[in-house]
């Protein structure tokens, strides 16, 4: 997996608007960083309420 730029997307496509072959996994790859993110954060939380819960007396 190599960098994703977010500030400028002109080295991806071409001079018709569509991406260069080496980059056609870039779409798929930042969905499945924030996805993977999302579990994470969501696993986290859980975590976290589930260590609150058992404090509480």
């Amino acid at each position: 997996m190599f960098p994703i730029n977010f500030i400028d997307g002109t080295v991806y496509y071409n001079e018709k608007g569509k991406l260069h072959k080496i980059f056609k996994t870039i779409p798929s790859s930042i969905e499945t960083l924030f996805n993977d993110l999302n579990a994470d954060l969501s696993n986290h939380l859980l975590s976290e309420k589930k260590e609150d819960d058992k404090d509480d007396w």
